[in-house]
């Protein structure tokens, strides 16, 4: 049986190139639109039966998708409440996916809430649980943490009683592709944008909090007469209180 000829990179090239009808907007003259699945690998998780959960003193994290609310201000997944060992890792067939990668819910209601989460070293995954990483010759891992997290995961989704999101619908999408120095460039940007807003962010939640404790003094003063609204022209609230009582007897 003859082997298949190889592709030329003519057609390599017009397999993972976007159209320019398929474009979503434009980019600069340097940059290219890239089908997503020539720019990362896509990893599945594998079943957990119950017998192996709760276990947190074993040499491998085991993440579910509840573990993407436990990250810190990197993104790094920080929980593990979850643990196997390597016997039992192989006993469940299951893979460990690499670290740095990035975790997303595939199937519920949870891919809603558009979490993601990385992986600090190398670990296993639930079927609930999807995770893409990039070649990082070619595409800065950082930066698709930064691209995964603007795109709204759910409008990928299947529309069906349970929605989920399927390998080759996310590895279809149009990926915007700047040169590597300038991927950096934009990922370091990014680290400092965020981070001063998110400085600004617990800054005014600190303001908040402040206006809420002063909110509560201004109601306590109001109710004991402390807002300098007190004239003993006004008669006494005595008198309320009896005309409250005529009324409610039917005495009036």
């Amino acid at each position: 049986m003859s082997k298949a000829k190889p592709k030329s990179m003519e057609q390599l090239l017009e397999e993972a190139l976007v159209p320019k009808d398929e474009q979503p907007y434009e980019v600069p003259g340097n940059w290219v639109w890239v089908r997503l699945k020539h720019l990362v690998d896509f990893f599945s998780g594998s079943a957990f039966p119950n017998q192996y959960q709760g276990y947190n003193d074993l040499e491998i994290p085991f993440y579910k998708v509840g573990n993407l609310k436990d990250t810190d201000s990197n993104y790094y997944i920080y929980s593990e409440e979850n643990t196997i060992s390597e016997e039992i890792r192989v006993k469940l067939k299951a893979k460990k996916v690499p670290k740095d990668t990035i975790l997303f819910a595939k199937i519920g209601e949870a891919i809603r809430l558009n979490r993601r989460g990385l992986v600090p070293k190398p670990a296993c995954i639930d079927n609930n649980l999807m995770g893409v990483k990039s070649n990082e010759n070619i595409l800065d891992n950082k930066l698709l943490l930064y691209w995964s997290l603007k795109e709204d995961f759910y409008k990928y989704s299947q529309a069906t009683a349970v929605p989920s999101i399927r390998k080759s619908t996310l590895e279809a999408i149009a990926f915007p592709l700047p040169p590597l120095n300038e991927q950096k460039r934009i990922a370091e940007k990014l680290d400092n944008l965020l981070e001063k807003l998110e400085n600004e962010k617990q800054l005014v939640l600190a303001a908040e909090e402040k206006l809420d404790l002063v909110k509560q003094s201004v109601l306590q003063k109001a109710f004991r007469g402390e807002l300098g609204t007190n004239d003993p022209n006004d008669g006494h609230a005595m008198e309320l209180v009896k005309e409250a009582l005529l009324s409610s007897s039917g005495q009036r």
